[in-house]
């Protein structure tokens, strides 16, 4: 199969890498860290006038109509530059979401805000009292004349704080582990009722905790049909583990080149330490590491839109799994071979080191992935064996 990148998307890649040059210098980033929503608004409008913000918006909506093959190529490019901006939680998953609105006049008002980069969204779906399976859903949304009363709890919601709309799933019908009975709400994190506690993570982006108690919604808060959402949250965070998964190579690929450079220059012993073989032997196991991600990363991308959803599903958990073992490994590696300057906050390795021990977390944990990639083995061939 032909892997190589399209005219239009080698120069995305690069656009996205000339904006990194430009503004992901330590100073500008630290900057953004600090600020008091973990980043500055204007320089997700930059983002948005790249066409990052809607690149999967039809282009009818005025987004730029582009697959997953393009969000692989953005995101290595975002990893290469460890930006903090929320691309996955809005570009990739929040406008998924947005995207499959049965309210025309909504869905079009709110993608023209996507796109111009007025709008950030945030899926707060994972749950604190959720078991291995990422489809429980303990959240309950009851239904009140024409109104729905939201009560429960929300967990690790990726850049929920900063969001402008939050699209929280709830059950109005079933058991937790159902399937069906589980709706998704557009939902102001302004609203009575709505507590937030945000925070920053370790790898320079932002979560918060949500707890809702007694949120009155009118009924046409909900997205789509009552009971449905539970495909489309799914497919969404599918989406957003193969945009991991390709942020995941990019940090890799930076890393890597950032200590092969300290391996030929710091010297010991009166030579460079490149040259002593147990430590080329590990910056090759690294670049093996490398290589099978990128694989894996590829796989998730092409099978995140699968046409049948059971395949896509487990291949991108497949993908999620071998990457965050991997992940952890080199950026464990890195670590090492950097030696006691590699932990400080100084040295640009350690905050891509960082991003590589978090990703595994983000949407899903590794367990939570190899769970999901069991349970949806074809059941005929486990049966068999």
């Amino acid at each position: 199969m032909d892997f190589t990148l399209t005219e239009e998307q080698s120069l995305l890649g690069d656009a996205i890498d000339r904006f990194n040059a430009r503004t992901q210098d330590s100073v500008s980033r630290r900057r953004r860290l600090e600020s008091e929503a973990g980043r500055l608004r204007t320089m997700w409008h930059e983002v948005a006038a790249l066409g990052l913000a809607g690149l999967l918006v039809p282009e009818a909506d005025g987004g730029s109509g582009a697959g997953m093959a393009e969000v692989m190529v953005m995101m290595q490019a975002a990893g290469r530059g460890l930006m903090v901006e929320p691309l996955v939680a809005t570009a990739v998953v929040g406008a998924t979401l947005l995207v499959a609105d049965t309210d025309v006049s909504r869905r079009t008002r709110l993608l023209a805000r996507l796109v111009a980069g007025d709008l950030l969204l945030a899926l707060a779906h994972a749950e604190p009292q959720a078991s291995a399976s990422m489809q429980q859903v303990l959240t309950e949304a009851r239904c009140q004349g024409d109104e729905y009363v939201l009560q429960g709890a929300k967990s690790l919601v990726l850049h929920g704080g900063e969001a402008d709309l939050l699209l929280v799933s709830a059950r109005t019908a079933g058991s937790p582990q159902d399937l069906e009975g589980v709706s998704l709400f557009l939902l102001d994190p302004a609203h009575p009722g709505v507590v937030k506690r945000d925070y920053a993570t370790l790898d320079g982006h932002r979560a918060c905790e949500l707890a809702l108690d007694e949120v009155r919604v009118p009924a046409s808060a909900m997205l789509g049909r009552a009971g449905t959402a539970a495909a489309l949250i799914e497919h969404a965070l599918d989406r957003g583990s193969a945009a991991l998964c390709a942020e995941a190579v990019g940090v890799m690929e930076t890393l890597l080149a950032q200590t092969t450079e300290y391996l030929r220059t710091r010297e010991q012993f009166g030579q460079a330490i490149g040259r002593f073989q147990v430590l080329q032997h590990k910056a090759v196991d690294m670049l093996v590491q490398l290589e099978q991600s990128r694989s894996m990363a590829y796989l998730a991308s092409l099978r995140a839109d699968a046409a049948h959803r059971e395949d896509g599903a487990r291949e991108v958990s497949a993908a999620r799994v071998s990457i965050a073992r991997s992940a952890r490994a080199f950026a464990q590696s890195a670590i090492q071979l950097h030696g006691g300057i590699g932990m400080t906050d100084e040295l640009p390795a350690s905050h891509y080191a960082r991003r590589l021990s978090l990703l595994e977390f983000w949407l899903g944990t590794r367990e939570q992935h190899l769970e999901r990639y069991m349970h949806l083995k074809q059941p005929d061939r486990v049966a068999a064996s």
